[in-house]
């Protein structure tokens, strides 16, 4: 293979159609109380413009929640592809090129945060930070911020009702 050529492959993937499901829209909550948890990818403040157009191009994605915050800058995008949200990701940063933690993060929707949050710190998590209610527009309420032994980052939240885009352009 010669440098630059790409290899086929293939995925086999399961494929839920809505035929199959009447309540593909609505949330389902595991035994644990959790209702939904995605990756967030941290992307330098500089480049947020192009990560974004980056995943519509090549992934057809759609972004369901955008978070503007101070002087409308952008904070966070929210974006599903195909019929899952499958990523967040944050442009701001404490410098362009670095991330605020190490390791993975991921968003954890509970309608029990205070319990799950208890949990984890239990099994061994650290707490790292609280963050005030509003200050994070996916949640509904405070936001618990864990760093779990294996250096994960978990933010813990309850999830928030359903919200329209927020046109950047104003």
């Amino acid at each position: 293979m010669a440098e630059g050529d790409v290899a086929d492959f293939t995925i086999d993937l399961p494929i839920r159609s809505s035929s199959d499901d009447d309540t593909s829209n609505e949330s389902v909550e595991s035994d644990q109380g959790i209702a939904c948890a995605y990756p967030i990818f941290y992307i330098p403040c500089s480049k947020a413009s192009e990560a974004i157009e980056f995943y519509k191009t090549i992934f057809g994605a759609e972004e369901i929640i955008r978070n503007l915050g101070h002087e409308d800058l952008l904070v966070s995008v929210d974006m599903k592809i195909g019929s899952d949200i499958v990523a967040s990701m944050e442009f701001q940063s404490p410098t362009p090129d670095e991330e605020p933690f190490p390791g993975r993060k991921t968003c954890v929707f509970s309608e029990d945060m205070t319990g799950l949050v208890k949990k984890a710190i239990a099994a061994g998590a650290v707490l790292k930070t609280k963050i005030p209610e509003g200050a994070d527009g996916r949640f509904d309420g405070p936001v618990t911020l864990l760093k779990d032994p294996f250096e994960n980052v978990w933010l813990v939240g309850s999830p928030k009702e359903k919200k329209q885009v927020t046109d950047m352009a104003a």
